[in-house]
């Protein structure tokens, strides 16, 4: 649901939260002393991007593109980017 850009605009969905949203829940947490915590997968539950063809390489498994393989060189950078 974030509104991913630049590299990642390809593997955001088509209604994922737009930026005035987002600012909005932090100005709620913030008003109501919440404590605002972000989930992002990094190496499972990773289908949203790997099913994108630019992104296949990346999977653990060809077949089921649900984890990030560690073992790939590039696999950091991608995180490092969701993230």
């Amino acid at each position: 649901m974030f509104p991913y850009s630049g590299l990642l605009k390809d593997v955001r969905s088509p209604n994922c939260y737009s930026k005035d949203q987002i600012n909005q829940l932090v100005n709620l947490c913030k008003l109501y002393k919440l404590k605002l915590a972000v989930l992002v997968q990094t190496f499972g539950h990773l289908e949203y991007v790997l099913k994108h063809s630019r992104y296949k390489n990346y999977s653990e498994e060809p077949d089921n593109p649900i984890s990030l393989c560690s073992l790939e060189q590039e696999s950091l950078s991608l995180v490092m980017q969701l993230v």
